[in-house]
């Protein structure tokens, strides 16, 4: 990213990850300027950007992406609204930072493709255990091995979750896209 200021707008503020994103844009002497959730228990903006802009509208907060000359649009929702936010911050003429995974089919990808294309924005996604630092050694292992050397890869992810989980979106498959896509890209990625 350039050294100028960008202004951010956020939809999903209200979530875990969304803490990460305005850390982030904070860290780098961004802007946070719009907002949005369903839920208004986002007093946590307080702390980054006081003075942005929340709606639980989504209309108003469309809106405001266009009054504020937004430059980015965050989207931190649930997995199955990625694509229909993605498309609509790329048809109001900003560039599109979204969570894994971008979509739960290959029809939305290619939806989102075309839109990217078609309007000249762009779309990047986040896919941050490429960093981790467990991640990062195992790649420089590998690399370090040779490339006639073969590897054999045996994955195993296991972790508790609590009875929370079954009642939320990331236990339902037509909403999360199943294990493949809501943690499995991170595999995927690092395979």
């Amino acid at each position: 990213m350039e050294n100028i200021n960008k202004r951010f707008a956020i939809i999903g503020v209200a979530g875990y990850i969304a803490l990460r994103h305005l850390k982030a844009i904070k860290s780098l002497g961004q802007n946070v300027v719009s907002v949005h959730d369903l839920f208004d228990s986002v007093g946590v903006i307080d702390s980054y950007f006081p003075d942005a802009y929340f709606t639980t509208n989504f209309n108003s907060f469309m809106h405001s992406i266009h009054e504020d000359n937004v430059d980015y649009l965050t989207v931190c929702t649930p997995n199955y609204l990625h694509c229909p936010h993605t498309l609509a911050g790329l048809e109001a003429g900003v560039d599109v930072i979204c969570e894994k995974p971008l979509a739960l089919t290959c029809e939305e990808l290619n939806r989102m493709d075309e839109c990217r294309k078609s309007l000249g924005h762009d779309i990047w996604t986040i896919l941050q255990l490429r960093l981790h630092p467990e991640i990062v050694k195992l790649k420089q292992a590998i690399s370090n091995a040779g490339k006639n050397k073969f590897h054999d890869v045996d994955l195993a992810y296991i972790t508790p979750r609590g009875r929370w989980y079954a009642e939320s979106w990331k236990s339902d498959l037509l909403k999360s896209g199943g294990l493949v896509t809501n943690i499995g890209v991170h595999f995927i990625d690092m395979l």
